[in-house]
């Protein structure tokens, strides 16, 4: 149950079916109340309405906009043509920009995480022909150890970087540098696996 701020009628709806403004009196229905402005700072007149004072400026044109104008579009002040526009361009919402830009990094690092525990690998088997004993078996376990692990991240890195890709925003670059690096590690230990069962 919703009620106007303005008018102060009551609507049964959702949200959803409501709508931004409020179907009697077309004022916003989901603002904070405005702060009151000292009467000495006037802004002027609408660009849209010259007959109404202006109460606020919307954000990514510029323009003095009325309180009939206003409206929220992602918690900013905007003016109609700037909500039409934004709408019609599809443009991400500032959370699922952030949300793509942490799943992106997150992938681009696991991948490099990754790729450098699968590289520890190469610590332990450089030094196999000169063990013997204990120390061959210690070798061959932290080998094992480290080829199994840096599993972990990859699979990680893959998860967040397709991810990240079907979010709209700017970062799909850097998501499908986490994306490629994790699937080339990945192809490559598991052909490593393959090749092992093949030939033995």
């Amino acid at each position: 149950m919703l009620e106007c701020p303005h008018c102060y009628r009551i609507f049964r709806a959702t949200p959803e079916k409501l709508g931004a403004r409020c179907p009697k009196c077309r004022m916003p229905l989901f603002e904070r109340s405005p702060r009151r402005r000292p009467a000495e700072r006037e802004m002027g007149q609408c660009a849209k309405h010259p007959e109404n004072t202006a109460v606020a400026k919307c954000v990514r044109c510029g323009q003095l906009i009325c309180a009939t104008c206003r409206t929220r579009w992602h918690d900013e002040a905007t003016c109609p043509d700037c909500v039409e526009k934004s709408a019609a361009a599809h443009e991400p919402t500032p959370q699922e920009t952030q949300r793509q830009q942490r799943q992106a990094w997150t992938s681009l690092v696991l991948s490099v995480v990754g790729w450098s525990t699968a590289l520890l690998l190469l610590w332990p088997l450089s030094s196999l022909h000169s063990l013997t004993g204990g120390m061959l078996s210690f070798a061959v376990f932290a080998g094992t150890v480290f080829f199994v692990f840096s599993f972990i991240p990859a699979l990680l890195a893959l998860g967040q970087g397709v991810s990240a890709l079907r979010l709209r925003g700017t970062q799909k670059v850097i998501a499908t540098c986490g994306l490629a690096i994790s699937g080339a590690q990945l192809g490559l230990l598991v052909g490593v696996v393959v090749l092992n069962l093949w030939l033995n």
